[in-house]
């Protein structure tokens, strides 16, 4: 058995070090897909409506969380010593807290059915909104489970400093695995090496 497992972290350090190496290919691919006339047009043109979708899709969830500021801010106001009534509660904000990433998911995926891109546009803008829209969904969860910031509704037996600091920990960690998961499938649609992602 400890055989078996420092063959396999030396597996892992060996592919480590390949992907380092592999640095100077991955930046070549990137330079020589800018310098190339067509693959630019096609570059700023993809961009162009990615950006688009995201920004409907960030306008419609900012305005999704401006409407409910008032709804959110009573319900964390209110104090009940009663655990149903503060899981009601809690249940209540977690919904108010989708109602943005619902937003948004309409308002990307309406977009992008209207703009109708090529196809590795959709892929990768899919890819894009799949990660925004899982990393909510975790958030959320998280709020949920956590409820930073708010001591009246949380069910753990935490202090806020331990909630904050857990809440904070579990978003860096979406952001970098997911965004990072995304990111990497999206770049080998654009044709990055594919060494570079093993």
């Amino acid at each position: 058995e400890i055989t078996e497992r420092v063959d396999s972290v030396s597996r892992q350090l060996v592919d480590a070090a390949t992907t380092l190496l592999d640095i100077p290919a991955q930046l070549r691919w990137a330079k020589e897909a800018v310098l190339r006339h067509d693959t630019r047009a096609k570059l700023i043109t993809a961009l162009g409506n990615i950006i688009l979708v995201l920004l409907a899709g960030i306008l419609a969830r900012w305005s999704a969380q401006k409407l409910l500021v008032r709804p959110r801010d009573a319900v964390e106001a209110r104090i009940e010593d009663r655990l149903w009534l503060r899981l009601a509660l809690l249940v209540l904000r977690t919904f108010l807290d989708l109602v943005p990433v619902i937003a948004f998911a309409g308002a990307t995926y309406g977009v992008l059915a209207v703009l109708d891109p090529g196809s590795i546009t959709r892929l990768i803008t899919v890819a894009i909104i799949n990660a925004s829209l899982l990393t909510r969904a975790i958030l959320v969860v998280a709020r949920l489970v956590l409820a930073p910031r708010v001591e009246t509704l949380r069910i753990l037996a935490i202090g806020d400093e331990t909630a904050n600091y857990v809440f904070v920990w579990v978003r860096r960690f979406s952001y970098l695995t997911i965004y990072g998961f995304f990111s990497i499938n999206a770049a080998l649609l654009l044709g990055m090496p594919a060494a570079s992602y093993i």
